[in-house]
């Protein structure tokens, strides 16, 4: 018995993860911004600096970055990185600021004119402008 329970316990703790890192991840912003999904894109990937004469001050969360990355830009975290280190050395542009969480990502959004992020759980004093 004690074979088939060392066996089933991490199939078991797998599907409780499961639906967990599903979820989907909000992408907010400030009031005054207003973007698109394939515009978001174009922000973290340092290809958009703009909205309308707003200027955009992405912010990234350290706690689902990989998971945005990945889903949002095709990329993994190590290519992301890389990426901007490229664009910083070429182009003068300044990566996205990492915020520490949720909470850090949603207040940073809520008082930052031209602030966007993503977080798991969406506040309602911002703007959600699209999910993964």
């Amino acid at each position: 018995m004690k074979p088939l329970s060392r066996r089933l316990l991490p199939t078991l703790l797998a599907l409780a993860v499961a639906p967990a890192a599903a979820a989907d991840l909000f992408v907010i912003a400030h009031r005054d911004v207003q973007l698109s999904r394939e515009e978001v894109a174009e922000v973290y990937r340092g290809e958009r600096q703009f909205a309308g004469d707003v200027l955009l001050r992405p912010a990234d969360n350290a706690a689902f970055r990989p998971e945005f990355v990945n889903r949002a830009l095709g990329m993994d975290e190590v290519r992301y990185e890389s990426h901007w280190t490229r664009k910083a050395f070429r182009e003068g542009l300044i990566a996205p600021q990492l915020q520490g969480g949720d909470a850090e990502v949603a207040a940073f959004v809520a008082r930052t004119p031209g602030a966007i992020g993503y977080v798991r759980e969406a506040p309602d004093n911002v703007r959600i402008l699209t999910r993964y």
